[in-house]
C-alpha cells in the first residue's frame, strides 16, 4: 500500500523529493508482505517499468491493482540503489 501524505513530508526530509512515491503501510500477510522484499518507507520509482513520479497517487494504485496475478516494481530506499521487484498476487 502506497504512503502519500506523511510519507511525502518524510521524503522531503530525508531525500529533498517532493513528489516521491513511498510505501506507507504493508498489508500483513499480502503478496508484499509475503515476498519480504518491500519495506515501509521504500520509494516506488516504476510500476510495470512505467515511471511514476509524475502521477498521482491514486493512479499508482490502480496500476497495481490492474496489473494482474504479478506487479513488477522498481523500488529504492531514499539514497540507495534502485531494485526491481517482482511481486506474485
Amino acid at each position: 500500500m502506497l504512503g502519500c501524505v506523511g510519507a511525502r513530508k518524510l521524503a522531503e526530509e530525508v531525500s529533498g523529493c517532493k513528489w516521491c512515491h513511498f510505501v506507507g503501510k504493508i498489508v500483513e500477510d499480502s503478496p508484499a508482505d509475503r515476498s519480504g522484499a518491500l519495506h515501509v518507507g521504500d520509494r516506488i520509482l516504476s510500476v510495470n517499468s512505467v515511471a511514476v513520479s509524475h502521477l498521482h497517487h491514486e493512479h499508482i494504485v490502480s496500476m497495481i491493482k490492474e496489473s494482474g496475478l504479478t506487479a513488477v516494481l522498481t523500488v529504492g530506499p531514499p539514497g540507495a540503489q534502485n531494485v526491481d521487484l517482482l511481486i506474485y498476487k
